[in-house]
């Protein structure tokens, strides 16, 4: 937990330089999906791959997906970043509620 905290915000080139925030709504969704607890390997699986994912929010300068969703108040946008390293393609995904500060929300491969 304490090398995601350090890692703050960051541009992103392929939102057009906005900054991409590495806070608690990441941290949750990596270990966390629907409320539940991940396994401890996915967990581990996650975290360990969380630098390649602040390599890929800060060095990629396109997006894979856009997609937005509303439920009448408010519109939630994700982004999708891939990259190859190798043989394994990690994904990251970023999200931005209503007007709110985009931020990181998931990374995995393959």
């Amino acid at each position: 937990k304490l090398m995601y905290n350090k890692i703050g915000a960051i541009r992103c080139p392929a939102l057009g330089g906005e900054l991409v925030y590495f806070n608690s709504h990441g941290f949750k969704h990596l270990i966390r999906k629907s409320g539940l607890m991940r396994s401890e390997r996915e967990t581990r699986q996650r975290f360990s791959i969380v630098r390649l994912g602040v390599e890929i929010v800060s060095n990629t300068s396109g997006v894979s997906e856009h997609r937005e969703m509303s439920d009448g108040s408010k519109i939630t946008r994700f982004w999708l970043l891939k990259r190859k390293f190798g043989r394994v393609t990690i994904k990251v995904v970023l999200r931005k509620i209503s007007d709110g500060r985009a931020h990181f929300f998931s990374v995995m491969k393959n």
